[in-house]
Order: structure tokens, then sequence, then C-alpha cells
């Protein structure tokens, strides 16, 4: 499911980096040589549904030897974030469902404990 994810959105991005080539080509002939992209950001869904999901996504990820960079409790919610083969950061987080911690918030989060400990740390960290 990773894998896949990751080859669309693989295709996809070549294929817009085709076409901003060639606005950007279209751009320096009209004597735009200073216009350029610096920073593309990309909405997408790799929210899942529930905690067990969650540790059974980051399990997967851990399988295929891909390192976690870091895995936390934000509050709103669990998430890991880990390197796609290019190097961009991919985070995927279940949201808990507790909107009350304010933003930013961040504290390490341990997947080797049981679920009521985790689950735990929610209210005490309210």
């Amino acid at each position: 499911m990773m894998a896949q994810t990751l080859n669309a959105l693989h295709t996809h991005l070549n294929g817009s980096k085709e076409s901003l080539a060639k606005e950007a080509s279209a751009g320096n002939q009209a004597g735009r040589q200073d216009a350029r992209i610096g920073h593309v950001g990309l909405h997408v869904t790799i929210k899942v549904s529930s905690l067990a999901e969650f540790r059974s996504f980051q399990a997967r990820v851990v399988e295929k030897n891909i390192p976690i960079k870091f895995t936390l409790n934000n509050g709103v919610s669990f998430a890991f974030y880990f390197d796609d083969p290019d190097g961009h950061m991919l985070e995927v987080y279940w949201p808990t469902g507790d909107l009350s911690h304010r933003q930013p918030f961040a504290e390490p989060l341990d997947l080797s404990q049981p679920d009521e400990a985790l689950l735990g740390k929610l209210t005490a960290t309210i």
C-alpha cells in the first residue's frame, strides 16, 4: 500500500515537474529570469483510522528497514515520521480526537508501551 502510494506520488510529481519546467522556460524567454519555484507543499491523506492501524503501519515501515526519524504524541494526534526514497519527510498520524492541546505540542511517544499507557498520556498531558 505504501509503495503504491509513493509510486503514484512519484509519477504525479514527475509529470508536474515537466509542465513546471516548460512554464519556467517560457517565463525565462519572456524576460522573467528571476521567477522560480522554491518550495512545494503537498496535502495528502496518509492519516490512519485507529491506534491499531497506526501501530501496524509503523511496524511495516520498520520491517522494510526504513528508519523512523521520530515518533511523537502531538496531543491532537500520535505521529511518526520517516523519509521517502527521495529524502522527503513523510508523516503518518492517528488523530486522537483530543483537540484541547494548544499547538505546537510534542513529546516523544514510545510505541513499545501498551495501548492503555499510550492513551493514558492523552489525559495526563491535558
